[in-house]
């Protein structure tokens, strides 16, 4: 995001230049009102879709009216006030909030804070006449807290379409009633939820206020956290069934019991979450039939289970559910759970939280970044819109009850930060990268595909208008080929952009000879609806250096239990669609999308790899006793692909499967295709080169998966791309800062960059050992041509260098130096091949006669 030119200049000030704060009285003032809305008890209890919390959500509404903003409800219960722009326009909004419901006996602090200061703001706002380009939202979100239904973050939830009516309908709190049921109750409309869902489009950013709920702010000394990533949350309910008896008559060696065995999974929670990073609680228990003289014969507790690492949040999860059922064995105790919910972790983008970040240093507010350790309604919102969080100090670190408190001083920092921030995202522009090139008139002296004529070209609109013998000397010609597509790269952003962003990434493409990259659905939020893919479009639209093709997610958040609106998202344009990171292994859900995916025409793009069988593999087995890490085998890949190979021939669907590591892996596609099926493979740059051996001697810099197998293996890869058994070469370009590649082998990030190495590569798989020839027209097959054909973009990439056709093109010459990352157009150096000799370099790429790189 870059700011406007006529934005505000001058932090903390109005319009008439006079001091602009938010005032402790007020927001105390505020909090105190919304503590006497309680049911009872010390603290505050407004627990969700009660009518304490009804009365909640129209006090923050009126008191937006009575400042001239419109207030509403949702069907859902989210209650949002919009300030319009001083200067209209058809600008999306910039938005805070938070949200007004409560723990059993909580404090007056979590949540409310953040709503009050949003009242505060548009107070601000409003008495000020402060200019706005955009409009302002103001949001109370409903039934945040899981306590009493199980599942958090529930109105959030619903606008970014994480939940449905089917959800409200199944979740329950301990007396069975359904949240739906507990919403019809106080005037809502479950059924209607698809009606409060939020449009991406709508919305140009988002930032909640909260608390700390923790003690870094305090103990460090600082006014402001800015909060750059939020923990993720599983939740369970378990359930133990033993033998109630008599506590006198029953010997001890005869006893069945259930709270025994429930303590135990106590204890053997609390050993669990032992990263320094996660935490798991057993935070409600319930022991029937609870009389002093009957041994308990049922035990229910809930599990939850935070992190900020999402595969070692489910890792702890799956331990601890498993470790019961054994706990319950040995003690011959029946043990049921119900995975209630569960929320990765997210990564809040560096375009907003720069701007909090800026915010604060302009209030000279001291100010450290930081990470969640709760979950807040901002987890959900970011995947609609760019959302940051702002935290302020809370005594004591305590939250969750009574005695939450937090100065009025702070309080009021916190506000004003707030308010910086809304101005300063209120002035942003749209993103709009450098610009993308100059047109491109005359190419002299190149050989098309490598061919002994030198030739040089005329382009006029965009396309090849004529073709002439050159007088450039055959030594000094270049190599001419179609422009490269890339079926699998990770832009990152939305949610990612530390890392990349989608203008350096197609900038390493544009370096790299592409003209089409197809960016997988891991986004934040993640690529799997309409308005998601209309979302990385619109960010792709300007300034960029390649076309950028969004990939749309098989299930709802990668989770692989709800299929995505294929077919919507298919009639939106999509081509491709993958759960890339994640196998889906459901064999009823793949044959359900590859079924949709044949009648659309859309192309599955499986992630190989079965949990049961690679486990938290992390290396290849054969050399994983020699870095002390989990093995990764290759017939955890194999099983996955002979598996969807056959779903795929029984369908019809056409399955792609990607970055194959085995060779064996490549000949069952071969085998599906000679019996009829629609299967391709890709295979990536570092799978054909690069072997185990160099991940040992590299460690964890080499991590990726799937992993880096055996020179065998290698040599198989290349002999199947070479034979056409694998179709095309796709980076898998995966770009992470630096921190997260230095981890140790069994915490260290999956992943690599490739978009700028990927040709030299390829090249020398196809160069000839006599000769020292590259067979230039198998490059173009596997880098362009076919990759274009899958990814349905026949008519425009991949086209033969002819009159008439597209000026879509990368001219190759001669290289020379070796590869440094750090030199690379990506934001990340994570390069798997730093001190590599470079033989061969991308000189210019040309994208409809338009320049996007020129060496």
């Amino acid at each position: 995001m870059t700011a406007a030119a006529d934005g505000p200049s001058t932090p903390g000030t109005t319009t008439d230049g006079g001091a602009l704060e938010a005032r402790p009285v007020e927001l105390e003032t505020a909090l105190a009102d919304f503590a006497r809305l309680t049911d009872g008890g010390d603290g505050v209890t407004r627990l969700a879709h009660t009518p304490t919390e009804r009365r909640a959500h129209s006090l923050f509404a009126d008191r937006m009216r009575g400042l001239g903003l419109r207030a509403w409800t949702d069907a859902v219960g989210n209650t949002i006030a919009e300030l319009d722009p001083t200067h209209p326009g058809p600008a999306p909004a910039v938005g805070t909030g938070s949200h007004l419901d409560s723990v059993p006996l909580g404090g007056a602090y979590d949540g409310t804070y953040g709503v009050v200061a949003a009242l505060e703001v548009a107070r601000l706002a409003v008495t000020h006449d402060l200019p706005r380009r955009r409009p302002w939202r103001f949001v109370a979100f409903a039934a945040e807290e899981g306590a009493r239904f199980g599942s958090a973050c529930n109105g959030s939830k619903v606008v970014a379409g994480v939940a449905d009516a089917a959800d409200l309908h199944r979740w329950h709190d301990v007396d069975g009633t359904t949240m739906a049921q507990a919403m019809t109750d106080v005037g809502l409309a479950p059924d209607r939820a698809h009606e409060a869902r939020w449009e991406p489009d709508r919305w140009h950013a988002f930032v909640e206020l909260h608390i700390e709920q923790g003690p870094l702010l305090e103990d460090l000394g600082a006014t402001i956290g800015v909060v750059d990533r939020i923990s993720g949350s599983s939740r369970a309910a378990v359930v133990l069934h033993g033998v109630a008896s008599h506590t006198g008559a029953t010997p001890m060696h005869l006893r069945v019991d259930a709270l025994a065995a429930a303590a135990a999974c106590v204890l053997a929670t609390e050993a669990a979450a032992n990263d320094g990073e996660t935490r798991a609680t057993v935070g409600r228990m319930e022991v029937l039939p609870g009389s002093m003289t009957t041994i308990p014969g049922e035990v229910r507790f809930t599990l939850d289970v935070r992190g900020v690492d999402a595969r070692a949040q489910r890792a702890v999860l799956d331990h601890l559910l498993a470790e019961y059922e054994r706990l319950g064995r040995e003690r011959g105790v029946a043990v049921e759970y119900e995975v209630l919910a569960s929320a990765d972790p997210v990564l809040l983008p560096r375009a907003v939280t720069d701007v909090v970040a800026r915010a604060a240093a302009e209030l000279a507010l001291p100010a450290v970044t930081m990470t969640s350790g709760a979950s807040h309604d901002a987890q959900m919102i970011s995947r609609v819109t760019p959302t940051g969080m702002i935290f302020v100090p809370s005594r004591g670190g305590l939250s969750h009850v009574p005695q939450e408190w937090t100065s009025g001083t702070h309080l009021a920092a916190g506000t004003t930060a707030l308010l910086r921030t809304m101005q300063l995202l209120d002035a942003e522009g749209a993103m709009t990268p450098a610009d993308g090139g100059e047109p491109l008139r005359h190419l002299p002296g190149v050989r098309v595909l490598g061919s002994p004529e030198v030739v040089d070209l005329t382009v006029r609109d965009g396309v090849l208008a004529d073709v002439t013998p050159s007088r450039v000397p055959h030594e000094r010609a270049r190599v001419l080929l179609p422009a490269l597509v890339d079926l699998h790269t990770h832009l990152r952003e939305p949610g990612g952009e530390a890392a990349e962003t989608i203008a350096s990434g197609t900038r390493a493409a544009a370096a790299g000879g592409y003209s089409d990259v197809f960016a997988m659905a891991n986004t934040v939020p993640v690529t799997d609806t309409v308005a998601a893919v209309r979302r990385m479009r619109e960010i792709a639209a300007d300034g960029v250096w390649a076309r950028v093709h969004p990939v749309g997610a098989l299930t709802h958040a990668l989770a692989g239990e709800r299929l995505t609106d294929l077919a919507a998202m298919a009639a939106a344009g999509v081509r491709l669609f993958s759960d890339d990171g994640r196998c889906l292994e459901d064999v009823a859900l793949l044959a359900e999308a590859m079924t949709t995916l044949a009648r659309t025409g859309g192309v599955l793009a499986q992630h190989a790899q079965s949990t049961a069988l690679a486990g938290s593999g992390v290396v290849n087995d054969a050399v994983a006793h020699l870095v002390d890490a989990p093995g990764w085998p290759l017939v955890g890949e194999e099983a996955i692909i002979a598996r969807d190979v056959a779903v795929a021939r029984a369908t019809g669907a056409h399955l792609h499967v990607c970055h194959v590591s085995s060779g064996f892996g490549a000949a069952i596609l071969g085998l599906g295709r000679a019996h009829g099926a629609r299967v391709t493979g890709e295979v990536t740059p570092h799978h054909l080169v690069l072997h185990d051996t160099d991940a040992v001697a590299a460690g964890p810099a080499l991590k990726v998966n799937p992993p880096l197998r055996s020179g065998d293996d290698a040599g198989n890869l290349r002999h199947a791309l070479r034979t056409g058994l694998l179709d095309v070469v796709a980076t898998d370009h995966a770009p992470h800062e630096a921190e997260r590649k230095r981890g140790t082998w069994r915490t260290a990030a999956f992943g690599l960059t490739g978009l700028e190495t990927a040709l030299d590569v390829v090249a020398e798989v196809f160069t000839d050992p006599t000769s020292g020839e590259v067979d230039w027209p198998a490059v173009a097959r596997v880098t362009s041509v076919v990759p274009a054909r899958i990814g349905g973009l026949a008519d425009r990439a991949g086209r033969p260098v002819a009159v008439g056709e597209p000026a879509t093109w990368a001219v190759v010459g001669p290289g020379d130096g070796v590869v440094q990352g750090h030199e690379q157009h990506t934001r990340s150096a994570n390069t798997p091949f730093t001190g590599r000799a470079v033989r061969h370099r991308v000189e210019l790429t040309v994208v409809d006669g338009v320049v996007t790189h020129r060496a």
